[in-house]
């Protein structure tokens, strides 16, 4: 586990950079600008408006905080599913996968939901980090073939990063592993 600051982990991490390329990239990139984030932490509530933060979707990633719900397009390429595209509604439902990353009423749980409408099984690997810059590589379960699945976590989780998503081999196990 290591820390970094929010900026450098997601540069690192989802970018492979040594610097700080966030006004470059957002020339080329579709990033969000003026993301409302609200959610319960440990000791009260966390409220910020981000004024530019990383795209949802860059190159075979997905980056998701909390409120995010969100449509992205994945097409099938020869390392597994790739070509992510951020949509605003489903026009390809055959293609399209739906993320929702929110907060449990109440609580500080936090809930991944991922609807797959493919005809395979998919599986990711996936990433937390916490308010101080923990990272930890975090088990993820297979999503069926048009199907969904729902995972949890007791504490906050301030961003999930998705990578390495692909169909299902016949010799992979279905369970819930990084």
């Amino acid at each position: 586990m290591k820390k970094l600051g929010l900026l450098g982990f997601i540069c690192l991490v989802l970018f492979g950079c040594e610097s700080d390329p966030l006004p470059e990239l957002c020339k080329v990139a579709d990033c969000r600008e003026n993301k409302y984030v609200k959610m319960r932490i440990p000791n009260g509530i966390f409220e910020k408006t981000i004024e530019l933060f990383w795209p949802v979707a860059y190159k075979n990633r997905i980056s998701l905080i909390p409120g995010d719900i969100v449509f992205i397009e994945a097409e099938e390429t020869d390392t597994g599913l790739g070509n992510f595209k951020l949509v605003e509604e489903v026009v390809n439902p055959e293609k399209t996968i739906e993320f929702s990353f929110t907060q449990i009423d109440n609580k500080i749980d936090m809930v991944l939901v991922v609807k797959n409408p493919f005809l395979k099984s998919i599986k990711y690997h996936l990433k937390t980090m916490d308010f101080t810059g923990n990272i930890d590589k975090v088990s993820s379960c297979p999503v069926k073939a048009s199907s969904s699945v729902s995972e949890q976590w007791d504490y906050v989780v301030l961003e999930l990063i998705l990578t390495d998503m692909h169909f299902l081999e016949p010799n992979e196990v279905m369970s819930c592993i990084y």
